[in-house]
């Protein structure tokens, strides 16, 4: 009888040892599952960089009825086109989100940024060849800060993703002349010209902004990108009036409108902390 009951203890000890090791196979399968990495989640980040823009400047002084004569048109009109350049630092903010699907990314990104990159130039007192008169240009785009809203897309290859981005840049500009030569119009006289035609804008623009970039994801959350963008704001316009005591009311003023068209390149790295699926 002992020996009976002691068999069939044993037995029992078996089952139950067993049936504990094959309920725990499901666990260590699952512990042992491999890990796979995604893009797919939200994200926040900074970014600094170097960005320069370059401005395209002219100006259009019309005939008749404007009171204007073909030399003074010539002088103002040659002596407004020039090209100017300026670069410097920008830094600031980035949000995003996004979704892969296989080895496919896209998603959607913003930034608001710092930026100076102010542009400046003095022609001091020179002779305009064509109208032969002695003229003065000092001109001033400021660049006080830019924004994009822009969708992007690129192939993962596991924790490196490659992609092309694109959509809306927005950007505010502060823009002065001060234009001077040596006909006698009664202006205020500065560095030995007068100084007749001064003004300019304060002007938000909107535009379009392309380019690419590569993120490396180094760490869980974590990923550090390099980008280049390129941006067009378009042109804007404003206008001056000869400030001369002869060209002063109705019917006799002598306007110039002069035009700023801007282009901006910008390379940049940045530091993301992502949420969501990523491991």
């Amino acid at each position: 009888m002992m020996r009976i009951l002691l068999g069939t203890t044993m037995f029992a000890g078996l089952l139950v040892a067993g049936a504990a090791q094959a309920a725990d196979m499901p666990l260590k399968a699952q512990r042992a599952a491999p890990q796979y990495f995604t893009w797919t989640g939200c994200y926040i980040g900074v970014n600094a960089g170097w960005g320069r823009a370059e401005h395209d400047l002219s100006t259009f002084a019309a005939g008749a009825p404007n009171n204007i004569n073909n030399t003074a048109r010539t002088a103002i009109n040659n002596a407004g086109l020039a090209s100017i350049n300026g670069d410097g630092f920008t830094g600031g903010g980035t949000v995003g989100c996004n979704w892969q699907s296989n080895n496919w990314v896209w998603g959607i990104e913003g930034d608001f940024n710092f930026a100076n990159f102010d542009a400046d130039r003095n022609t001091g007192n020179v002779v305009e060849p064509v109208s032969g008169r002695t003229v003065r240009s000092i001109d001033s785009v400021g660049t006080d800060w830019f924004a994009t809203l822009r969708g992007r897309f690129g192939i993962a290859f596991d924790r490196v993703l490659i992609y092309g981005t694109g959509g809306a840049a927005f950007a505010k500009f502060d823009i002065t002349k001060r234009f001077a030569w040596d006909f006698i119009d009664g202006c205020p006289i500065v560095g030995g010209l007068q100084e007749c035609h001064v003004g300019g804008i304060s002007d938000t623009r909107i535009g379009w902004v392309a380019g690419g970039g590569i993120e490396w994801a180094f760490a869980s959350g974590w990923s550090v990108k390099g980008e280049y963008l390129f941006a067009d704001f378009g042109s804007v316009s404003y206008t001056t009036a000869n400030v001369g005591p002869g060209f002063v009311g109705a019917g006799n003023t002598q306007l110039a409108t002069h035009s700023v068209d801007t282009t901006v390149q910008i390379v940049r790295f940045g530091l993301n902390y992502r949420w969501g699926a990523a491991y």
